[in-house]
This record gives structure tokens, C-alpha cells and sequence, in this order.
């Protein structure tokens, strides 16, 4: 019992240290910590460098091999991470950093795992919003079905009006109902200027689904 605790009793010391300062040999420890084999000691130690903000910067290398060489969650939080670090620091004392995040990053968008594949495309956006491998990613994602990206993009402020296209595709043709709906809901709050995006939820009016007449008639403001 004693020695199954041991993990997490010292992550939990760490966290603490993490909170309260404690310098280059705090963030060692939680990278140290984060190569760890015990999943649940893995992703709180993750979690933890990534609200460290600035401060963890010097951790990028060790993140980025991790994103790289770990197992799935691992690669998607050390590139949750990785966004958090570039987003807490002034862009005008960082640009190596940056550099190096944004390549890591977009190496990500080749990932095998979707999961990793949105995080890099949502922490690309978050540092660069008009990079369009990472537009294109999430344009992809929705087109296969992903309503959650659609959900996220709608929330989204500034609002993502590169989706609006997208959105009208799906709305237009998308033989899944649901997503129809979504697609209704995001362009009334990504576009509501667009004449396009009007167009779409006007013909909507007379989709097939009440759902989706009910979301487009929202969206119009009816």
C-alpha cells in the first residue's frame, strides 16, 4: 500500500512546490515526473509544466521529444503544453521559442491520433490564428463528422470566420442530421454577416430535420 502511494504522494509535493516557486529544480522534477510510465503521474505533471506558463519555457525541448516519442495522451497534453508556454510569453521576448513551438507543433498535425492532431491545430490557432494547416486540419476534422471542433469553433472569440465555408458545406450536404445542426448553430455565431452563410440557413428553413430548421431559424434570428 505504502509503496503504491509513493508516486503519488511525491507528485503531489511537486504540484505544491509548483505552486508556491521553487525555480529550475521544481520544473526538473516535474519533468522527470513526466517520463514517467504511470499514466496518472504523467498527465498531472503535464498539466502542472503547462500552468507553470513562462516559467516552464525552458522545458520546450524535453516537451517537444515527448510529443514526439510518447504514447498518445502524453504527445496530446505536451502539445497542450507546449501552446500554454508560447501564449503566456511576450511575443516580442520570445521569438526563438515561438519558432520552435510552432515547428513542433505543426509536426504534430501528421500525428496518428486525432486527439493530438486537433490540440496542435487548436494550440497553432491559439499562437498563430490564420495558419492554415491548422485551419485545414480542423476543416477536415469537422467534414469527418467531429462535431465536438465544430462545438469548440462555434465558442471560439474572436469568432473563426475561415470555418464559415466549411460549415456551409456541411449544412448543405452532410447527410447527418446532427451535424447539420451544429453547422446551423456555428455559422449564426461565426457569420452572421455573411450573405453565404444566409443563403445556407435560408435553404435550411426546409431541411428535412426539425433540428435543423429549429437551429437555422435561431441563427436568422426568426
Amino acid at each position: 500500500m505504502r509503496s503504491s502511494l509513493r508516486p503519488a504522494v511525491c507528485l503531489l509535493a511537486l504540484l505544491s512546490l509548483a505552486a508556491c516557486g521553487g525555480g529550475d529544480a521544481r520544473l526538473e522534477e516535474l519533468l522527470a515526473a513526466a517520463r514517467s510510465t504511470e499514466a496518472d503521474e504523467q498527465r498531472r505533471a503535464l498539466q502542472a509544466i503547462g500552468e507553470m506558463g513562462a516559467d516552464a519555457a525552458p522545458a520546450i525541448p524535453d516537451l517537444i521529444a515527448l510529443s514526439v516519442n510518447a504514447g498518445p495522451e502524453a504527445r496530446r497534453l505536451s502539445s497542450l503544453a507546449l501552446a500554454e508556454i508560447a501564449g503566456a510569453l511576450p511575443i516580442d521576448e520570445f521569438a526563438p521559442e515561438r519558432a520552435e513551438i510552432v515547428d513542433a507543433l505543426a509536426n504534430r498535425l501528421g500525428d496518428e491520433e486525432q486527439s493530438v492532431r486537433n490540440t496542435a491545430a487548436f494550440g497553432l490557432l491559439a499562437i498563430d490564428p490564420s495558419h492554415t494547416a491548422a485551419q485545414g486540419n480542423l476543416q477536415d476534422a469537422m467534414r469527418r463528422g467531429d462535431g465536438g471542433i465544430i462545438d469548440r469553433l462555434t465558442k471560439s472569440r474572436p469568432p473563426p470566420i475561415w470555418a464559415t465555408p466549411t460549415l456551409i458545406d456541411i449544412l448543405r450536404e452532410d447527410p447527418r442530421p446532427g451535424l447539420r445542426r451544429l453547422a446551423a448553430v456555428g455559422l449564426g455565431e461565426i457569420a452572421p454577416d455573411s450573405e453565404a452563410a444566409e443563403a445556407a440557413l435560408r435553404d435550411a428553413l426546409q431541411d428535412s430535420d426539425d433540428r435543423v430548421r429549429l437551429a437555422a431559424r435561431t441563427a436568422l434570428g426568426m
